[in-house]
């Protein structure tokens, strides 16, 4: 860590040797708020403020002393470490634990229709590092809402006619859930290690000018949004943030939002646009649906006539 730490010209002071040895009797995995609770906690009697702890996490993340993860909220108050990689055959993200168990997979599409000027054809699977590598990789899944109790307050504004103050709490409620997600990703980027240095103000961050991505199923580089049942599934989202899936894969409270966090730097958004039958049948397969069920979800991105 000296040595990290001189090639950037700072020093290892007294906070930074105190919160290192604090993380240096973890044998788990530990998140930024676990050792600020053990600092709080210390006998050394030094108050260390919790932005120094999670910046020197940061720091140590960088230097690769110490490994970033994700966690996958479990029952009550337990965390639950997960892992992910692509596989080698057929570039699928999979999700597993530390100890290897296997928790859920998603299949991804991929770019297939030429535009003028295209060198390469995308799919989300390419941010995440295949098996091969030899490198353990991240995700991030996301489910969250700002619409609990919204439609009983619009319902009363229709019934008193008051149709401007039903749209706004429609609106609002739309924003805020919006608003939530970006707080996430923003707190995701620091747990990861690499958004401490962001300095970015609100039209930064509504410009997206960081690093990573959060694209949503339904929407154009995942277009099938019978994929959130496996998300929901995954994240417990009825249990745990009371948002459900109609036969439509909508989400209610409409004021919702979910989705997967993507830190590879060269993360991007693009669309799938038209696909072949191949790929087609190829999708059909690795999700266990019939070809008749992927062409009606992902009608509007067939290249054919089905």
């Amino acid at each position: 860590m000296e040595t990290y730490l001189d090639a950037r010209g700072r020093r290892l002071t007294n906070e930074r040797r105190l919160i290192i040895d604090e993380i240096g009797v973890s044998t788990t995995a530990f998140s930024g708020e676990d050792v600020c609770e053990r600092l709080s906690h210390s006998a050394a009697g030094v108050r260390i403020s919790n932005s120094t702890v999670y910046r020197t996490i940061g720091m140590l993340a960088d230097a690769g002393i110490i490994e970033p993860c994700t966690a996958l909220p479990g029952q009550d108050s337990d965390q639950e470490q997960f892992t992910l990689a692509s596989v080698a055959n057929d570039r699928d993200p999979r999700l597993s634990t530390l100890d290897s168990r296997p928790l859920t997979r998603f299949p991804m599409l991929r770019q297939q229709w030429e535009r003028k000027g295209q060198a390469e054809f995308r799919s989300l699977a390419d941010y995440i590092a295949p098996i091969e590598s030899g490198r353990t990789d991240y995700l991030g899944a996301f489910a969250v809402t700002a619409g609990i109790g919204c439609d009983e307050l619009a319902a009363r504004f229709d019934a008193e006619h008051d149709d401007y103050q039903s749209i706004m709490t429609k609106a609002l409620a739309d924003r805020l859930a919006e608003a939530f997600a970006e707080y996430l990703h923003q707190q995701v980027r620091k747990d990861w290690g690499y958004g401490h240095s962001e300095n970015l103000s609100g039209d930064d961050l509504i410009a997206e000018k960081y690093r990573g991505i959060r694209p949503a199923f339904g929407y154009p580089a995942c277009p099938d949004h019978t994929r959130k049942r496996d998300l929901f599934d995954l994240l417990q989202a009825e249990q745990h943030a009371g948002i459900t899936l109609t036969e439509s894969y909508a989400m209610a409270p409409a004021a919702s939002v979910s989705g997967l966090y993507f830190a590879h730097p060269e993360a991007r958004y693009f669309a799938i646009d038209r696909i072949t039958r191949e790929q087609v049948e190829s999708y059909a397969e690795r999700t266990g649906m019939n070809v008749r069920d992927v062409e009606r979800w992902l009608g509007p991105n067939l290249g054919y006539e089905p």
